[in-house]
C-alpha cells in the first residue's frame, strides 16, 4: 500500500499503489494481520496462485510495442521463449512463478517493471535499467537487499518492497528522485537511522509506508523533511513522537497501534487526513492547531466525550464510531463545523435509539452521509 483513498480507499496503501489513502475499516482490511509473536511467520495473500502454464506460441508479442504484459503466464525465467525488445518501457511479470531477476540488462528504456507475487529471493540483475522509474517487488520472498544494486537506479521514483520477509529497512539508499517507498507487511522492528538519511540521500521522498510491521517506536524520521504521507498503521507503537520536523505532512496514519494519548502532533499544521482508529485513546486533545484537517478517523477507541474539535472548520468527514459516546449531546458539539458532511457514529451507546438517524439529521442538517449511507431528505 499504503496504503491508502486506499484504506478508506485503506488502510490502504495505493493508494499508493500499496497503501495510499483511505478510511479506517477499508484501510485496515487492506493490510494483512501481523503476528504478535516475532517468531511466527506472517501469513499473507502473496502466495503465488496456481495457473496452468500457457504455451509460448499463444503469446502474441508486438516487438514494436513499448508495453509487454505477461502477468499470470508462468514460466521458468525472464525472456525464456519470448523476445524482450530494447524498446520496452513497461514490463509486467506479475505472478509468473519467477525465482530470479535476469536477462534485463539491455532494457535501457524500461521505465516500469512489475514483479509482484513471484518467488524472488534476491534483488539482482537491475544495474542496466538506467531509465527505471517504478520497481514493484511486492509479494516475493526477499529477506535482504543489496543496496548497491538499487543505487544504480538513479531515476527511480517508486519502490515497493511490501509483503516480503525483510527484517530491516534498506540502509544506504541514495536515490535523488525517489518519491514513494513501501515496506508494508514485512518483519521490520525498528526505523534505523542509516535507512532514513533523507536530506542527503532521499531528498525527494514524499511517501513512506511501514504499515503491518513490528515497530514499537517512531524515531529517526527527522531527516525526511519532504515527507507528505507517513503510514505506520498496524504496528505496536505506544507513543506519538519523533514527528517534529515533518511539517509538510498532509496524511498521517497511526491506525491499529497501542497509543493511548493524542500528543505531539500540534505542529503538523498542514495535515488534511489523520487516521488513528483502533488504539486506546480516551480523550480528544491536541488537535486545535490542525485547522486544515478534512478527514479525522478516531474510530474504535475509548472516547466518551467529543471535545477539542471547534477549530477544525475544514473538517468534512469524522469517523468516531465504535467508541463510548453516551448521548446525542455529543453530536451537538459538532454544529459549528460548517463543512462536515459525512459522520460515523454507529456502535456508540446511543446507536440503538430508534430515532438514531433522524436525530443526527436534525442536529447536523448539512450531513449527507451517516455511517456510510446517503441521507435521503424528504
Amino acid at each position: 500500500m499504503s496504503t491508502e483513498q486506499e484504506n478508506k480507499q485503506a488502510i490502504t496503501n495505493t493508494q499508493p499503489i500499496t497503501s495510499t489513502t483511505t478510511t479506517s475499516e477499508q484501510q485496515m482490511n487492506d493490510h494483512v494481520m501481523d503476528s504478535d509473536s516475532d517468531g511466527e511467520e506472517q501469513t499473507s495473500s502473496t502466495e503465488v496462485q496456481k495457473f496452468d502454464p500457457i504455451p509460448r506460441e499463444k503469446l502474441e508479442i508486438d516487438l514494436e510495442s513499448p508495453h509487454l504484459d505477461l502477468a499470470h503466464h508462468p514460466h521458468e525465467s525472464i525472456g525464456a521463449g519470448y523476445p524482450l525488445s530494447i524498446n520496452l518501457q513497461f514490463l509486467d511479470l506479475t505472478n509468473c512463478r519467477l525465482k530470479k531477476i535476469e536477462n534485463l540488462d539491455h532494457l535501457v528504456n524500461l521505465q516500469s517493471l512489475l514483479l509482484r507475487q513471484n518467488l524472488i529471493e534476491k534483488v539482482e540483475g537491475l544495474k542496466g535499467l538506467k531509465s527505471l522509474v517504478h520497481l514493484d517487488l511486492y509479494g516475493n520472498q526477499i529477506k535482504r537487499v543489496d543496496v548497491n544494486e538499487l543505487n544504480h537506479l538513479q531515476n527511480l521514483e517508486i519502490l515497493d518492497l511490501s509483503f516480503n520477509k525483510l527484517r530491516h529497512m534498506v540502509k544506504g539508499l541514495k536515490m535523488p528522485h525517489l518519491r514513494e517507498l513501501y515496506y508494508v507487511n514485512n518483519k521490520i522492528k525498528e526505523i534505523e537511522e542509516e535507512a532514513t538519511k533523507g536530506e542527503t540521500d532521499l531528498p525527494a521522498l514524499e511517501l513512506l509506508e511501514l504499515g503491518a510491521n513490528r515497530l514499537r517506536e517512531i524515531k529517526n524520521l527527522e531527516n525526511l523533511t519532504t515527507l507528505k504521507q507517513l503510514w505506520l498503521g498496524k504496528n505496536k507503537i505506544t507513543e506519538i513522537k519523533g514527528l517534529n520536523t515533518l511539517k509538510q505532512l498532509i496524511r498521517l496514519s497511526l491506525q491499529s497501534n497501542r497509543i493511548k494519548k493524542l500528543e505531539n502532533i500540534n505542529h503538523l499544521t498542514q495535515l488534511t487526513e489523520l487516521y488513528i482508529s483502533e488504539n486506546g485513546i480516551e480523550t480528544i486533545e491536541g488537535l486545535d492547531t490542525l485547522t486544515e484537517l478534512v478527514l479525522l478517523d478516531l474510530a474504535q477507541n475509548f472516547i466518551k466525550q467529543i471535545s477539542g474539535l471547534d477549530n477544525l472548520i475544514q473538517l468534512e468527514e469524522l469517523w468516531i464510531n465504535d467508541n463510548q459516546l453516551e448521548t446525542f449531546k455529543e453530536v451537538e458539539k459538532l454544529v459549528n463545523l460548517p463543512q462536515l458532511t459525512s459522520v460515523y457514529f454507529r456502535s456508540n451507546l446511543f446507536f440503538n435509539d430508534p430515532q438514531y438517524k433522524r436525530k443526527i439529521i436534525l442536529i447536523l442538517p448539512n450531513v449527507t452521509s451517516i455511517d456510510g449511507f446517503p441521507v435521503i431528505k424528504k
